[in-house]
């Protein structure tokens, strides 16, 4: 589709997503390829999860890996232009929520993890800023993540609702043209927006800390309690 929405071409994918197949997620490439994020199904045993390299005309599949060694599953992919890595939200890992940075042939780089409680499900790489963006699984928002030491750190949420989203953002896209973000809102219609026009939440501090502080606060009454007997 064009930037308004005008369709100007489909084509069928040619790689085999099995009866129960989907395309979860894609992206280009620095060469004009796409990296797709593909599940097949294969009820009742588990899906198969995995990371092939198209053309952009879907009939030609240059490369193919299993994500399914990083656990958890996967739901977003996109491409760092500056690395030429992929980067793969790939959900909740026990009580972690996850991104893995892989090469182009799927070996894992790092794993660079995030705040438990945001759930991202689809991500998009912005090249103006090198900042890392995802939706929020079931909530409007848009979460902007910078790398740093620790992995991803979230920088600040927009409320998707300022755009018009009022359900549940799921595939997300980035035009390197102009800058403009674009989220399909629960598999109806696709919102293009700027970030500069939505409302920017406040991201609290994270949930740890706030239990250090308590247990740092707890022990320092409990010694002055026992300089007083």
């Amino acid at each position: 589709m064009d930037a308004n929405g005008q369709l100007l071409e489909s084509s069928r994918v040619n790689v085999d997503l099995g009866p129960f197949g989907a395309i979860s997620s894609a992206d280009f490439t620095n060469d004009g390829n796409l990296v797709v994020l593909g599940t097949q199904s294969r009820f009742p045993d588990p899906a198969d999860r995995f990371v092939v390299t198209l053309s952009t005309d879907g009939q030609t599949e240059y490369s193919r890996f299993q994500t399914d060694q990083y656990f958890g599953g996967t739901s977003g992919i996109a491409f760092n232009p500056f690395d030429e890595s992929i980067i793969l939200s790939t959900g909740r890992v026990g009580v972690q929520s996850v991104f893995r940075e892989v090469a182009k042939d799927g070996t894992l780089i790092d794993s660079l993890f995030n705040d438990p409680a945001l759930l991202p499900n689809d991500i998009a790489f912005d090249a103006a800023s090198g900042n890392l963006f995802a939706t929020r699984e079931n909530k409007p928002l848009l979460d902007e993540y910078r790398r740093d030491e620790n992995g991803y750190t979230i920088v600040r949420s927009y409320d998707l609702t300022d755009a018009g989203l009022s359900r549940r953002p799921l595939a997300l896209g980035i035009a390197p043209s102009n800058g403009l973000f674009y989220v399909q809102d629960n598999n109806q219609r696709i919102v293009s927006f700027n970030t500069s026009d939505l409302a920017i939440i406040a991201v609290s501090a994270p949930a740890t800390w706030g239990f250090i502080l308590v247990c740092l606060v707890f022990i320092m009454i409990r010694r002055k309690g026992n300089m007083n007997q």
